[in-house]
């Protein structure tokens, strides 16, 4: 009965947190949009497709690639157990993070300089001829 009873309770934990899933990744996809437009106000209209595309390469490059890498790293050369891979996560979460708010806020000025540029060479101009 005690082990019936322990495995109803993992998988009614499972069922829980499965749950929560489809939240986690619907809003997870949002700083991607949020890129994407931003990269579109930036960028000449000739170039963005261009340039979406290298977003999205070294995106892909970055997260797919060294994402799983630094994992693997720190569980291997930090912790030395393969069973920690949870803390793994959770430590290169703390490191990453940090070190991605920092860039993002030193992008910043940057980004407005470049906002201040696309509407420069965005508004309208006189054509001769027109009144």
């Amino acid at each position: 009965m005690r082990c019936r009873a322990l495995r109803l309770k993992k998988s009614w934990r499972s069922i829980r947190l499965g749950a929560g899933h489809p939240i986690t990744s619907w809003s997870a996809s949002f700083p991607v949009a949020v890129i994407i437009a931003a990269l579109q106000v930036i960028t000449p209209n000739q170039m963005r497709a261009q340039v979406v595309a290298l977003y999205f390469f070294l995106a892909n490059i970055f997260g797919v690639g060294l994402g799983p890498t630094i994992v693997a790293a720190i569980t291997d050369y930090f912790y030395r157990d393969e069973m920690a891979v949870g803390y793994s996560l959770a430590t290169a979460v703390a490191i990453i993070t940090p070190i991605v708010a920092i860039l993002v806020w030193l992008g910043l000025a940057p980004y407005r300089e470049s906002l201040a540029r696309a509407a420069a060479w965005a508004a309208p101009t006189d054509l001769p001829g027109t009144a």
